[in-house]
């Protein structure tokens, strides 16, 4: 099976609120950031049931360690390795099509060895998890009316999860419950900054290593403002002021990848 295996950055409501003694037009809507605080709530307490890649990862080399090898997954998750490597190297080259390749094939590889390592049930598991999501989704928000952006992120999910329970593989079907999951969990500010702060700190790397010893002054001063912002974002998610975090690691990254971009042959 030829997929394209690209995390999808979307969310999935969860939840809705409302007060039965308000006047009905009231329960039925919800306003965009009453929506996202209830829903993130619900995510936060949800993920212990949803197929959350890193954790699935980790799960992974755990059993591995237990068995004394996996020689499966083990090769796995070496290729995975090698792929993320050749990534880095691609961005840092400013090939961003080998780099979008490679991080699809690492992915491929990494859910491969999340199945060896733990078997075929973590595929059915996964699903189950969504399943869930969905259930509680469609239990807490009957009736009421949900903003046009968390309807359509909702559209998304369900077509995630049938596209789980029809895939012909076992890495398909986890890729898309995986991809599921990160729709439903990008509804969590929380999540969302600490997905913003990984990127800059990878573009960051990499605009470091392709500049080398000899960047220009321009270079190195937005390289500078760069870990500056990278800094500022950490101590927004430490006080757990999502949107100063959000807001800093995007403006981190973009630097970088600029300076990247001015490196591209």
């Amino acid at each position: 099976m030829r997929q394209r295996w690209v995390l999808p950055v979307a969310g999935l409501l969860l939840v809705a609120c409302g007060d039965a003694v308000t006047a009905p037009d009231a329960v039925r809507s919800m306003d965009e950031a009453t929506a996202t605080a209830v829903a993130a709530a619900v995510v936060e307490a949800s993920d212990a049931r949803l197929p959350y890649l890193p954790a699935l990862v980790r799960q992974a080399r755990e059993a591995i360690e237990a068995s004394d090898g996996n020689a499966e997954a083990v090769t796995a998750f070496r290729r995975a390795r090698r792929a993320r490597h050749a990534a880095h190297e691609a961005l840092v080259a400013g090939d961003q099509d080998e780099y979008k390749r490679l991080k699809r094939l690492e992915l491929r590889f990494t859910l491969g060895g999340v199945i060896a390592a733990l078997g075929t049930g973590v595929v059915s598991d996964a699903l189950a998890g969504v399943d869930a999501a969905i259930a509680r989704w469609q239990e807490r928000t009957a009736g009421k009316d949900v903003p046009p952006r968390f309807a359509r992120i909702f559209e998304r999910v369900l077509n995630l999860a049938e596209r789980a329970r029809t895939a012909d593989s076992a890495v398909a079907s986890l890729y898309f419950s995986v991809s599921a999951t990160e729709a439903i969990l990008s509804l969590s500010p929380r999540h969302v900054a600490r997905r913003a702060l990984g990127k800059a700190a990878l573009l960051f790397r990499a605009a470091r290593a392709a500049v080398g010893d000899g960047p220009t002054d321009d270079e190195a001063a937005a390289l500078r403002r760069a870990h500056h912002l990278i800094d500022v974002a950490e101590e927004g998610f430490e006080a757990k002021e999502w949107r100063l975090a959000i807001r800093a690691a995007n403006a981190s990254a973009d630097l970088s990848q600029k300076v990247l971009d001015g490196r591209a042959p």
